[in-house]
C-alpha cells in the first residue's frame, strides 16, 4: 500500500513546485560564483575537496571514457578487471564504490541491485567537464539525492558553439590494439532561436584479446592470450533544448547496449571462461529550469529501465548452465527551490525514488520508496564562506514474501568553510564534516541465502582540512591543493559465513578508520620557449584500516585492494599544430584479502602512456590525427588478483569536426 501512494506523493510535490511565468532565464543562474581577478582559475574554488577536468584535459590526457579520466584524480582508484570490456569502478578515500554517485547534468545513474556504476561505459562525446567532489555536491542548488552520497561524480554536457552557423559537430574513428573498431560522433543542431538539440554516439567493437604473463609457481613464466573478452556496445546521449519565455525545458536520453565476454579469474593456472554478460540500459529525463535572479527553481523528472542478462555454460546444476536475468526500473522525481537574498543562498529540495528488481532466480522482486528532503544554506563573506545542509531521508520497502526491510530513517549534516588568507589572494584554508551514509544494495538485502533484510545504512563521518592556492606570473599559472582527511566508517556491511563455508549472510559489524593525506598540482605555461605546456601531478597516502572486531586476525591490517601511496600525473606540449604528452600511474603494494600475510600480497605497479598528436585542415574541416602507446614498457601487473592487465597497447585516432 505504501509503494501505491507514490502516486499521489508524486501529485503533491508537482503541484507544490510548478515553475512560473514571467521569471528570467536560468542558465546563468546554477553556475556558482567564482572570484577571476585577471584570468581564468585553473581549478574551482571551494570549500570541500574538489577535483575538476575539462574538454582541453580530457584532450591531453586521451581519455576516451569516464574511468580513464578518473584515473588521473587524487585520492582515488579505479578497481580495474583488465581489457576493454571489462568492469571499471571507483573507490574514493577507502569508502566503496556504492558511496560515490554518479550524475550527468544533474540526473542521477543509479543501479538498485548492487550500487555499482560501471564506468567503462560512459562515454565523454558530448562532455565539457568531469567534477569530483567529496564531502557533498559542488554547489548548495543541487537536488535533494546529491546530499545522500559521500561523493559524486558530475558529468556537465557541452555547450554548443553557434558562432559560426547553426550546425556544430564532430565525429572521427579510433583503433587499435585488440581488435579495437570504434567510430563516434557529435552533432549539435540550432533548430530555431528557442530550441537546439545535441546527440552523441559510440560505437565499440573489439575482440579484447592481449597477451599477457602467467606465472606458473616454480616452472618459467608463460606468455597467455586472454581469451573471451570481446565486446559490442552502443552507447547514445542526446539533450534536446527548448525555451518558452524564460523557462527552458530540457529532455535528455542516454541508451547504452553492450554484449561481452567475461575472461573470469585465471584461477588454478586456468585461463578458460565462456561467461557472458549482455546489458540493455535506459534513461530519459524532462528538466524544467526557471527563476528570478534571487529565486529559481527546478523540476526533474527520470526513468530508468536496465536488463541484464548474465550466462555461464559450465555451472554445474541440472539445468545445464546458469542463467540469471535482472530487469530494473527507477521512477524519479525531483524539486528544487532556491535563492539569494545579499550574502545569503539557500535552497530546499524534496526528491522521491521508487525502484523494483525483478530476477529469475529469486522471486522476491523488492520494491523501494524513498525520500530525501534536504535544506541548505551558504553565507559569503569578503574573507569567509560557510555552507550547511541537514538531510532527511526514508525508505520503505516491501517483497512478494513476508521478509522485507524495516522502514529505515536518517538524518544526514553537513558543515564547510574556507578562509581566504588575504585580500587579493586566492590562498584559502578550508575544513568539512559530513555524516554520509549508504542505503544497503537489494542484492545485500535479498539474495538468496546471502541477503538479510534486517541491515542498517552504512554510516560515515568525513573529515576534511585543507589549503588550496593559485598563483600566476608572466605567462605561468599553478594550482595547489593539500588535503588532511579523515573517515570513520560505521555500520559496514560484510559478509560473514553461517553454518558453513559455502552459506554467508550480510551483517552490520563492519568499521573501517581511513586516515589520509592528498596533494596536487596542476601548472600551465602559455609561452615556454615557444611552447604551450600542461603538467599535473598528484599524490595520495592512505591508512585504511579494519576496526570491526578486535580479536580478528585482520584488526588494525589495511582493507582489502587499498594501496598506501598512489601517484598519477601528465605532461603535454604544445607548438604550432604539434602536440605530444606523457601519462604515468603508480600504486603501492597492497593485499587482496583482510589478513595483511606475506601470500596475501599484491606486487606494486606501474605504466607509462605516451601520445602525440597532429592538426591539420582536410576540405577546410580542422583534423586531428592522434597516436596513444598505452603501457609503452609493457609492464606486467594485475588491479584485482587473477586478472591481469594489458600490456603495451596502440591506438589510432582520426576525428574532424565543424571548428
Amino acid at each position: 500500500m505504501k509503494i501505491r501512494l507514490s502516486v499521489c506523493y508524486l501529485a503533491v510535490l508537482a503541484v507544490l513546485f510548478v515553475p512560473t511565468k514571467g521569471q528570467t532565464p536560468p542558465d546563468t543562474l546554477l553556475l556558482r560564483e567564482v572570484e577571476v581577478p585577471a584570468s581564468r582559475l585553473l581549478a574551482p574554488v571551494s570549500n570541500l575537496p574538489l577535483q575538476q577536468m575539462d574538454a582541453h584535459a580530457l584532450l591531453q590526457t586521451g581519455s576516451r571514457s569516464l574511468a580513464d579520466a578518473l584515473a588521473h584524480f587524487a585520492g582515488l582508484n579505479i578497481r580495474d578487471y583488465g581489457g576493454i570490456g571489462g568492469l571499471k569502478t571507483v573507490n574514493l578515500r577507502s569508502l566503496g564504490a556504492q558511496h560515490t554517485a554518479v550524475f550527468v547534468d544533474d540526473i542521477p545513474l543509479s543501479e538498485a541491485a548492487s550500487g555499482q556504476i560501471d564506468l567503462g561505459r560512459l562515454t565523454l562525446e558530448t562532455t565539457e567537464s568531469i567534477t569530483l567532489a567529496s564531502g557533498g555536491p559542488d554547489n548548495i542548488f543541487r537536488p535533494a539525492r546529491w546530499f545522500a552520497s559521500a561523493s559524486s561524480v558530475a558529468l556537465t554536457s557541452l555547450s554548443p558553439d553557434w558562432s559560426s552557423g547553426t550546425t556544430d559537430w564532430y565525429a572521427g574513428i579510433a583503433t587499435g590494439s585488440s581488435g579495437l573498431w570504434q567510430p563516434f560522433a557529435r552533432l549539435a543542431l540550432k533548430m530555431s532561436k528557442k530550441s537546439d538539440l545535441q546527440a552523441g554516439l559510440r560505437i565499440t567493437k573489439a575482440s579484447g584479446t592481449y597477451r599477457y604473463i602467467l606465472q606458473n609457481g616454480a616452472q618459467e613464466p608463460q606468455w597467455q592470450q586472454r581469451l573471451n573478452s570481446d565486446v559490442k556496445n552502443l552507447a547514445w546521449q542526446s539533450r534536446l533544448n527548448v525555451r518558452k519565455g524564460n523557462t527552458t525545458l530540457q529532455w535528455h536520453m542516454l541508451f547504452d547496449q553492450s554484449d561481452r565476454g567475461l575472461p573470469g579469474a585465471v584461477m588454478l593456472y586456468n585461463p578458460y571462461s565462456r561467461q557472458r554478460l549482455n546489458n540493455t540500459d535506459l534513461h530519459q529525463a524532462l528538466v524544467i529550469k526557471s527563476g528570478k535572479p534571487n529565486l529559481r527553481w527546478q523540476s526533474l523528472l527520470k526513468h530508468s529501465l536496465m536488463r541484464l542478462n548474465y550466462t555461464d555454460p559450465d555451472f554445474l546444476n541440472g539445468n545445464g548452465g546458469l542463467k540469471q536475468q535482472y530487469l530494473q526500473q527507477e521512477y524519479y522525481l525531483s524539486q528544487l527551490a532556491g535563492g539569494t537574498s545579499g550574502q545569503w543562498q539557500w535552497s530546499a529540495s524534496g526528491d522521491l525514488v521508487w525502484n523494483r528488481l525483478e530476477a529469475n532466480h529469486f522471486n522476491r522482486k523488492p520494491e523501494r520508496l524513498t525520500t530525501y528532503l534536504n535544506a541548505s544554506v551558504l553565507w559569503k563573506l569578503p574573507r569567509w564562506e560557510l555552507a550547511s545542509h541537514l538531510l532527511f531521508v526514508q525508505a520503505f520497502e516491501q517483497t512478494t514474501t513476508d521478509q522485507s526491510s524495516k522502514p529505515r530513517r536518517a538524518f544526514s549534516p553537513g558543515l564547510s568553510a574556507s578562509w581566504r588568507i588575504a585580500d587579493n589572494s586566492h590562498s584559502r584554508l578550508r575544513f568539512s564534516y559530513k555524516d554520509a551514509f549508504r542505503m544497503p544494495t537489494f542484492n545485500e538485502l535479498y539474495y538468496n541465502i546471502v541477503g538479510n533484510p534486517n541491515l542498517k545504512p552504512e554510516r560515515a563521518d568525513l573529515f576534511n582540512f585543507g589549503y588550496i592556492d593559485e598563483i600566476g606570473l608572466n605567462g605561468l599559472r599553478w594550482h595547489f591543493n593539500a588535503d588532511l582527511f579523515y573517515n570513520r566508517v560505521r555500520d559496514k556491511i560484510i559478509a560473514i559465513p553461517t553454518k558453513n563455508l559455502f552459506v554467508w549472510s550480510m551483517r552490520n559489524i563492519g568499521k573501517v578508520s581511513v586516515a589520509g593525506f592528498e596533494a596536487g598540482a596542476r601548472g600551465e605555461w602559455v609561452d615556454l620557449v615557444g611552447f604551450k605546456a600542461y603538467a599535473q601531478l598528484n599524490y595520495s597516502y592512505q591508512h585504511a584500516v579494519d576496526r570491526s572486531l578486535p580479536d580478528s586476525p585482520s584488526y588494525n591490517h589495511q582493507i582489502a585492494y587499498i594501496p598506501r601511496h598512489s601517484l598519477n600525473g601528465f605532461l603535454n606540449m604544445e607548438k604550432g599544430s604539434l602536440s605530444a604528452g606523457g601519462s604515468f600511474f603508480f600504486n603501492s603494494a597492497r593485499y587482496f584479502l583482510p589478513e595483511n600475510r606475506r601470500e596475501n600480497r599484491l606486487p606494486a605497479w606501474w605504466t607509462i602512456d605516451l601520445n602525440a598528436s597532429y592538426r591539420l585542415n582536410i576540405a577546410s574541416f580542422p583534423t586531428r590525427i592522434r597516436l596513444d602507446v598505452n603501457n609503452i614498457l609493457n609492464r606486467q601487473y594485475e588491479v584485482i588478483r587473477s586478472f591481469p592487465m594489458p600490456g603495451r597497447s596502440v591506438m589510432l585516432t582520426l576525428s574532424a569536426g565543424s571548428k
